[in-house]
């Protein structure tokens, strides 16, 4: 049994020092942190409507945690966004029992717009900056939908910027077709279609 061990240490041992360094050392991409966070703010709700206030208080401290990388992540490409998001984040504040459950789920649902708002903007200023494996990462920050008989989820950013990478596509042109569908940005505050 300690042979099997020592040659499974070496092999492990070999696979590491032969592994790319970006696999090795991968930071988790900004999408990652936005969907833990709202995950865990969505348990904190579910905990809190339960009666369970030290679980709902555990689950908004993940919440906290998550939402504190993101918008470490978010503060080079988007800072009023990211200041945004802090100044948000002082909503989500334990609660002592149900009581409280409207104002939480309003703070929860104000947290995912704004990080929904972040990943549009930074997913821009990444076109801008002419970064596109950082516009894709950030472009994965959106509420997605699955494709019905009736209606087909729309891939227009998706698709824009896989052409512009490619270099079919302007960067102009990859920005446009980024932009939020009219009806839309006509319900978001400080977005431009």
């Amino acid at each position: 049994m300690l042979k099997f061990k020592n040659s499974l240490l070496v092999v492990l041992s070999l696979l590491m020092a032969f592994a790319p360094a970006q696999v090795r050392a991968q930071t988790p991409a900004p999408w990652q942190f936005a969907d833990a966070a709202r995950k865990a703010m969505f348990e904190a709700q579910t905990e809190l409507l339960g009666g369970n206030a030290a679980g709902a208080q555990a689950k908004l401290d993940v919440a906290k945690q998550e939402l504190a990388r993101y918008t470490e992540l978010l503060q080079p490409f988007a800072p009023e966004v990211a200041d945004e998001i802090g100044r948000g984040a002082a909503l989500l504040r334990p609660y002592d029992n149900g009581d409280n459950a409207a104002e939480f789920a309003a703070a929860r649902a104000s947290a995912w717009a704004l990080m929904l708002k972040g990943g549009y903007a930074a997913t821009l200023k990444a076109i801008e900056q002419n970064q596109p494996e950082a516009a894709q990462q950030w472009l994965q920050i959106r509420a997605f939908r699955k494709s019905t008989k009736l209606s087909s989820a729309r891939a227009d950013a998706t698709q824009a910027l896989a052409d512009w990478r490619a270099g079919k596509l302007s960067q102009s042109d990859a920005i446009a077709a980024t932009g939020l569908p009219p009806n839309v940005a006509a319900c978001v505050p400080g977005f431009k279609s």
